[in-house]
């Protein structure tokens, strides 16, 4: 049987600060049933000057005329890693311009430290322009479960472990060779993924089965259409453009990079993609650069990039023709549902390169994960759920929330909203 200080234990009905025969009855002061005070560890002192330097470029990126020790300035330049680093520096290796040895830990500037006799690697931002050949995977480097050869495989080795990671702007696929451009500026690899820039692909594609007379000139309307849907898709492609240089060779430029898009919309005609090569990005091409090499690329030619044609130059369009409003991605109007189906017609074309220009001009082409078309001039009026239904998608952003917490509970309170609207 339980004894009387354990069952007056269990029910709490003692103070543990007195003895169980005194005040058995009696409920607990609050005091003594406050949690208790942890006693807080002592604060450490702090690090001396060395070690405080030591962890204060742990994160630091290299840039020009900034100072930083010698040994994390080459790992970051992925010459190796840490210790690998400080061996360059002991033995010599590594030395300032002049001639003169370093010693571990002294901070230097990207300029002034060669190594064997060579400078160092430009420091972040860099842009590597790759001629891709055929066979090889467009990965990570340390991606185990790829056994084909990879791009970087191409690159020295140096380039695979630099920090900050040099990632490649799109895909190309294993069977697709071409331009590939490489870089380690996220900005820079958005701008030009992102199909709101308007930055135009230029392919060339053989192709498996001929494409002549009239199948050759619907192929080149459906292309610039701009009501493409691919297989598995929800929303159309924006307008292409297709030039046939010959029955089984064709030219294709997009300015968008679904996956296999090209290959794709050519088994829409009935079709396959034998070969294909990207030719041309923006203004920016290949020319002087030999299969499977690489350089890097000045800013004249990255802004070539930018400064490619424009969509009406692209699809042989007037200037006007890219003034009226955007249309709805994915989504017909009820006047154009209630017209029969045919071939599309000159202003289907210019609505779809509409589009195209919008998101040149405007920035902001309505899509899934993008915001809505609320507030633009043309723009249909939308209901209060639909605005609720916008909020819920901004909500589960995690970038624009960064505490998890807040991030549920708003998100829960806006789904509550939006039932009660639906009721």
């Amino acid at each position: 049987p339980l004894c009387r200080k354990m069952i007056m234990n269990t029910l709490h009905l003692r103070c543990p600060c007195r003895p169980l025969w005194q005040h058995a009855h009696a409920r607990p002061h609050a005091a003594c049933m406050a949690p208790p005070r942890v006693q807080q560890p002592r604060m450490v002192a702090a690090a001396s000057a060395k070690d405080t330097a030591e962890g204060d470029d742990e994160e630091e990126t290299v840039a020009p005329g900034k100072p930083m020790r010698i040994e994390r300035l080459l790992a970051n330049l992925g010459y190796g890693k840490r210790k690998e680093c400080q061996m360059l520096v002991k033995q010599g290796v590594a030395t300032r311009s002049d001639g003169s040895r370093l010693k571990i830990g002294e901070k230097v500037v990207w300029s002034d430290v060669l190594l064997d006799g060579e400078p160092l690697d430009p420091p972040p931002p860099i842009t590597l322009l790759l001629h891709k050949p055929v066979g090889y995977v467009v990965t990570a480097p340390d991606d185990d479960n790829v056994p084909d050869p990879k791009i970087y495989d191409l690159l020295p080795q140096r380039f695979s472990i630099r920090r900050p990671f040099l990632s490649a702007v799109g895909r190309l696929d294993k069977d697709t060779s071409g331009l590939l451009l490489l870089t380690d500026d996220g900005q820079l690899v958005h701008r030009i993924n992102s199909p709101k820039k308007g930055i135009w692909k230029v392919y060339e594609a053989q192709l498996s089965a001929p494409l002549e007379g009239k199948d050759a000139e619907a192929a080149v309307k459906k292309f610039a259409s701009g009501q493409m849907l691919l297989t598995g898709d929800t929303i159309p492609l924006l307008p292409a453009k297709l030039t046939m240089l010959s029955p089984t060779q064709a030219q294709v430029a997009i300015c968008e990079g679904r996956y296999h898009q090209v290959r794709r919309m050519f088994t829409q005609l009935g079709t396959e993609v034998v070969k294909l090569h990207r030719m041309k990005v923006g203004a920016l091409t290949l020319e002087g650069l030999a299969r499977g090499t690489w350089r890097y690329i000045s800013a004249e030619e990255l802004a070539a990039v930018f400064n490619g044609p424009s969509s009406s130059e692209v699809l042989g369009l007037p200037e006007g023709a890219d003034a009226p409003a955007r249309a709805n991605s994915g989504q017909a109007s009820p006047a154009s549902a209630a017209k029969p189906t045919g071939p599309p017609s000159s202003s289907a074309a210019s609505q779809a390169v509409a589009r195209v220009s919008a998101v040149e001009d405007d920035g902001e082409l309505q899509e899934e994960d993008e915001e809505g078309d609320e507030g633009q001039p043309g723009a249909p009026e939308r209901s209060h759920d639909a605005r609720l239904l916008q909020q819920l998608r901004a909500a589960a952003r995690p970038k624009k929330l960064r505490d998890a917490a807040r991030w549920r509970r708003r998100t829960q309170k806006l789904q509550g909203d939006l039932k009660k609207e639906e009721l």
